[in-house]
């Protein structure tokens, strides 16, 4: 069990020296997971979404359920334009590994939140029916619909 914990800045730092010593060939990778965790905790947003692309364009991650969390945290947690923007990558990208409900309608929340209302609707449509086709719930979406269309 490593030491997965920063409380401070300084801690984060000691950390990082520990996994560079400890696992010269992980410890770049280990160390953007801790520094994802660390901002994530206290809500750093901004340093956050650096973190959070360096690391996914150092270490691409093959899960679409990673990124779509990531960018799900982002929509409910951000206000920023400039890191909605990393969110609206981070989805883009999980639509590219597996088109699904779930990571359609992140996509068209990202893009509403953005003021992108024709995109939104066009994604949010494509959610509900790929919702339909597997038998989900998706009256979050039909919601999410009513806002952009300026009924909700």
């Amino acid at each position: 069990n490593t030491i997965s914990h920063a409380e401070t800045e300084a801690d984060l730092q000691k950390v990082e020296a520990l996994y560079a010593k400890t696992y010269p060939e992980r410890a770049n990778e280990m160390s953007g997971q801790l520094k994802m965790g660390f901002y994530a905790q206290r809500e750093d947003w901004k340093n956050f979404a650096k973190v959070a692309d360096a690391h996914f364009k150092k270490y691409p991650t093959e899960d679409w359920m990673v990124l779509n969390e990531m960018a799900w945290l982002y929509y409910e947690a951000v206000e920023g334009k400039d890191e909605l923007k990393y969110a609206l990558g981070w989805a883009k990208q999980s639509v590219k590994m597996d088109k699904n409900y779930a990571n359609l309608d992140t996509l068209a929340s990202l893009y509403y939140k953005l003021g992108k209302k024709r995109k939104a609707l066009k994604y949010a449509k494509e959610a509900i029916e790929l919702a339909k086709a597997s038998d989900e719930d998706y009256s979050a979406t039909e919601l999410l619909i009513q806002k952009i269309k300026g009924k909700g």
